[in-house]
């Protein structure tokens, strides 16, 4: 059997036609005749086609939500990254005031950094719970300047107190 599609006709449709032919052949082995039957199959060839249709909108589908999962996936990786680094900074500082070295100024210094970091915990948490609002759609991102000296001179305190700018010569010249 095969279909085929039929021209339009006065109606202006283009219809489907499914056919199933048998061929009769000779004693010599020749065809003879053939009988067959033709019936309209426009209406199973559309649901075939519309079911093809769904078949790529399922794809596509499927692509955003693996798209979504590989983005929600890089989004915790980052976000963990970012919830060590003031971890860091406070265990270290931490160690500073348990271990008593360097003295009270020391012991200061190491407090600051606790707070400024324990700060910056508290707005990455917040951040998080904005951004799982905005996704559910209960608010909306308002853009707004920020300061990148402090945050700078906040990168710096830490890297600082960690030792990590011990190795290398750093020229800081910041201004709001």
């Amino acid at each position: 059997g095969f279909d085929f599609r039929v021209l339009p006709t006065g109606d202006g449709e283009v219809r489907w036609l499914s056919c199933c032919m048998l061929v009769h052949y000779n004693s010599d082995g020749r065809p003879d005749h053939m009988t067959g039957t033709a019936v309209d199959a426009t209406e199973k060839k559309r649901m075939q086609l519309r079911g093809q249709s769904k078949n790529k909108e399922e794809q596509v589908a499927q692509w955003q939500a693996e798209s979504a999962n590989r983005a929600k996936d890089e989004f915790l990786t980052m976000l963990s990254h970012e919830l060590r680094n003031p971890l860091g900074a406070i265990s270290a500082a931490l160690e500073v005031v348990n271990s008593g070295a360097g003295g009270s100024s020391a012991a200061q210094h190491a407090l600051a950094v606790i707070t400024r970091q324990t700060g910056n915990l508290a707005r990455m948490v917040a951040d998080l719970m904005d951004a799982g609002r905005v996704v559910t759609g209960k608010v909306t991102l308002v853009q707004a300047p920020m300061d990148l000296a402090q945050l700078v001179q906040s990168v710096r305190s830490t890297l600082e107190l960690t030792g990590q700018l011990d190795q290398h010569a750093w020229k800081f010249s910041l201004e709001p």
